[in-house]
């Protein structure tokens, strides 16, 4: 982490646990992936961790969240980040792994006044075509053409939006992406123009989000980060492996630095 210029102060080590992992298993079909995630420590990762680190995130641009740590602790994450001084920071809530309703908060659950909660308390809600169905209960896959596709991602949208959700941003695999905004407009960033091999689509949504969270905080508009951001995911599916496939700045097109 230090060598990649990541801050560690807040890098915490829990006794009587070992780091999460996730085992990826890839077809060789066609790159698409299965992963199996053991929590670890993640589970460990409490609001007093999150407490200790409040006055940085409250001083930063962007808050990227997951949920494979306890959704409490995510929330207060989230409360610090809305305590800060107008604007602070863009709140992202990817939910990934998608929350199964229940009362197990340690595993990734959402009961009802959790789900309320989470969906209320970030900027943007980001989710997958799956994750969508899963939160929304409305079917995203389904639409083979781009009117049907489309149709299928505003309606699971706007539901998410009933659900507390802000601004919602769907990502589609090679499909592109799709982001509903508040007033209901949205914008549609198409999928690559040409023919990608995808050899290992592994880490593809999280290099996405890393990215999509750079180009925000260097104040880049949101129309533009969106497309950024799919051009570096396309780049990651590209190479075999998760964080060996990620792009270091260095290697990026000079027209994608943020």
């Amino acid at each position: 982490f230090t060598a990649l210029g990541v801050d560690t102060q807040h890098l915490c080590a829990k006794d009587g646990a070992a780091s999460g992992v996730a085992q990826i298993c890839v077809s060789a079909a066609d790159g698409n992936n299965n992963i199996v995630i053991v929590p670890g420590a993640n589970l460990l990762f409490s609001p007093d961790d999150v407490t200790e680190a409040s006055e940085m995130i409250s001083k930063s641009r962007v808050l990227l969240l997951q949920n494979e740590v306890p959704a409490a602790t995510s929330l207060a994450a989230m409360r610090a980040a809305r305590s800060a001084s107008a604007p602070g920071p863009v709140v992202i809530l990817n939910a990934a792994p998608a929350p199964s309703l229940g009362d197990t908060w340690q595993e990734g659950q959402w009961n009802a006044s959790t789900r309320t909660q989470m969906l209320s308390s970030c900027d943007i809600l980001c989710v997958n075509e799956t994750e969508a169905e899963v939160l929304s209960g409305m079917a995203v896959k389904g639409g083979s053409s781009e009117e049907d596709l489309l149709q299928a991602v505003l309606a699971a949208g706007a539901k998410l939006q009933e659900m507390g959700a802000s601004q919602v941003l769907i990502t589609l695999g090679v499909r592109g992406s799709c982001l509903i905004k508040k007033d209901g407009c949205h914008i549609r960033v198409p999928g690559p123009a040409f023919r990608v091999d995808a050899l290992d689509s592994s880490g593809a949504g999280d290099a996405y989000l890393g990215a999509l969270a750079a180009y925000l905080s260097t104040s880049h508009p949101i129309e533009e980060a969106l497309v950024l951001a799919g051009k570096v995911a396309t780049m990651t599916v590209q190479a075999k492996g998760t964080q060996s496939s990620f792009p270091s700045l260095s290697s990026l097109p000079s027209d994608f630095h943020p």
